[in-house]
């Protein structure tokens, strides 16, 4: 599992008797979640820079492709194929398109003639340390987080890329993968990414 935010599907899967080991980057979120879920491995560490641990029959995240840019995509592409076992599957759920907040800071941006200060189309990037103070106007409430602590996340995340279907078959692709995608029945702004990995690098 690579975020140790999503306690409750950790929680399940080590109650379903599953060997499971968590990588998150922070911390924080580390010490936290070994004192909530026992029978976890945790493990700090940057999954674009993942440590060496035995091959895996599952690399599982919720939306976490939705937080790299398309530079660092790739890199954790080759990071998931480095952790998995041949046959073994990738498993995501990838936001397609806009989030709801993007589209009020593009119709803000568009009305202060500042919307190429921080989105760029081409590569469908949005740079939320370049918002300036259009961050505070376009917030949307996020669960139980105050608006202030909102605000230094969102600032402190940099380049995000927002995602098609396209951008996955292009990252996923064969002879090393094989894709399927399917509409999230929950979250049908989110698609369900399974990737098995069907090879190595010199096969493809």
């Amino acid at each position: 599992m690579v975020g140790g935010t999503t306690v409750d599907l950790i929680r399940h899967a080590a109650n379903a008797g599953l060997d499971v080991t968590v990588i998150d980057f922070s911390e924080r979120v580390c010490s936290e979640l070994a004192a909530e879920v026992a029978d976890v491995e945790v493990v700090h560490a940057d999954i674009l820079d993942p440590p060496t641990l035995d091959p895996m029959d599952r690399v599982v995240a919720d939306t976490l492709l939705n937080r790299f840019d398309g530079t660092e995509a790739p890199r954790f592409e080759t990071a998931v194929a480095g952790l998995l076992r041949r046959g073994g599957q990738l498993r995501l759920t990838v936001k397609i398109g806009l989030y709801p907040m993007d589209e009020r800071l593009f119709r803000l941006g568009r009305s202060t003639a500042t919307l190429d200060r921080f989105w760029d189309p081409r590569t469908r990037t949005i740079d939320f340390a370049r918002t300036g103070a259009l961050l505070e106007e376009a917030l949307v409430p996020h669960g139980t987080l105050s608006r202030e602590q909102m605000l230094v996340w969102y600032r402190a995340r940099g380049v995000e890329k927002r995602y098609e279907r396209s951008d996955l078959r292009a990252l996923l692709r064969p002879p090393l993968w094989r894709l399927q995608l399917a509409t999230d029945p929950d979250r049908t702004e989110c698609c369900r990414l399974v990737a098995v990995l069907e090879g190595d690098r010199t096969s493809e």
